[in-house]
């Protein structure tokens, strides 16, 4: 299978995305082992939904990080994993 387009806005390579319009949530689904710029991400979005409340980025099928509109600005959450995590590591986002 040949490598899903580079997209430089994204810092990226993008194999498809989804929009659900009812809920404002916007998913991006990258090449396995890429994650994706914030700002690209939000403009990408907002460019399909002005109203986008939600953005979920996924690595290959990998949850990867997930923007989510705070008033007049954006969080980022990254997940942890469950096993790193009981391995008594310290993360942060």
């Amino acid at each position: 299978m040949s490598p899903a387009p580079y997209v430089p806005r994204l810092c990226a390579r993008l194999r498809g995305y989804e929009i659900d319009f009812g809920k404002h949530r916007v998913t991006l689904w990258l090449e396995s082992g890429h994650v994706a710029d914030m700002s690209g991400s939000i403009r990408f979005a907002v460019r399909h939904d002005p109203r986008v409340r939600k953005i979920v980025t996924m690595s290959g099928d990998k949850m990867d990080t997930t923007f989510e509109r705070r008033g007049n600005g954006w969080s980022a959450r990254v997940p942890v994993p469950l096993a790193e995590m009981q391995k008594g590591k310290k993360w942060t986002s």
